[in-house]
């Protein structure tokens, strides 16, 4: 029996992981699977058609990809997987337990393995897991899924680019607590290749800091994805780019303040 699951993939330029993520979504048993891609210059919405799903098309904004995907989806459950995620049977199998019980609002996420032996990967789940769980703030990475009926209440994820995975659980945690799976989600290393676990983890936090301190996403979008901004080749390390804009938005602002005083 089919798994009453849609799968909706936001991509942006992911040619070197979205085929493993559709294909772990079609091993895992789910038949409506739709790659949302925004405006890539890659051969990412080549590889969607070559794969057989359905594919749509919208400028760069992860919060209005997502939300496209979910109403062309077809299922009652929505599950949003980012490209260098896989799904496995056992999540999938999980998440059709949570839907046979008598509750039509439900949503959560899954315990991550991220594809790396070393000890501070497992660290880093774990902090993840309990960051879902006990502050109730799901993570795109973690395979957010939720109930067709209550991702239509509350109005779907925010029409923002980024930091829409927090504000999506900020909104449904008013509803209901999530729900925590055990999963896993397999999750690819890559943004912590470059610079290691730790370099990177704090990088992140000071993503998120700047959006909690008023920083619109907008402008962190601009620093997350700089290949928007510019006509040039994209660059192949992702993490370089956000490495100098970083530096970049630091000299700015100290300028700003000295400027102040």
């Amino acid at each position: 029996m089919q798994p009453p699951i849609s799968v909706i993939i936001p991509t942006l330029n992911e040619e070197h992981f979205l085929a493993q993520a559709i294909c772990s979504a079609k091993d895992s048993g789910i038949e409506d699977i739709i790659v949302v891609d925004g405006c890539s210059q890659d051969r990412t919405r080549e590889i969607a058609v070559e794969s057989g799903v359905r594919l749509f098309e919208c400028p760069a904004n992860r919060g209005a990809q997502q939300n496209l995907g979910a109403a062309e989806s077809r299922n009652e459950v929505l599950l949003f997987l980012h490209a260098d995620t896989r799904i496995t049977p056992a999540a999938v199998t999980q998440v059709c337990e949570v839907y046979s019980q008598p509750n039509w609002k439900f949503w959560g996420g899954f315990r991550q393995r991220i594809e790396n032996r070393r000890l501070p990967y497992r660290m880093i789940e774990t902090g993840n897991f309990w960051r879902a769980k006990y502050r109730k703030l799901v993570y795109g990475d973690q395979g957010i899924f939720v109930s067709r009926s209550l991702f239509e209440q509350v109005g779907g994820y925010p029409d923002i680019p980024l930091m829409e995975d927090v504000e999506l659980s900020r909104i449904l945690s008013q509803q209901t607590k999530p729900m925590i799976l055990d999963g896993p989600v397999e999750l690819d290393d890559r943004h912590w290749k470059k610079n290691g676990p730790f370099i990177q983890t704090l990088r992140n936090w000071r993503f998120f800091t700047s959006y909690q301190l008023g920083k619109s996403p907008y402008e962190l979008s601009s620093s997350y994805h700089p290949e928007l901004n510019r006509d040039s080749q994209v660059d192949s390390n992702p993490d370089s780019q956000l490495d100098s804009q970083l530096d970049s938005q630091g000299e700015q602002e100290s300028r700003q303040v000295e400027q102040r005083v």
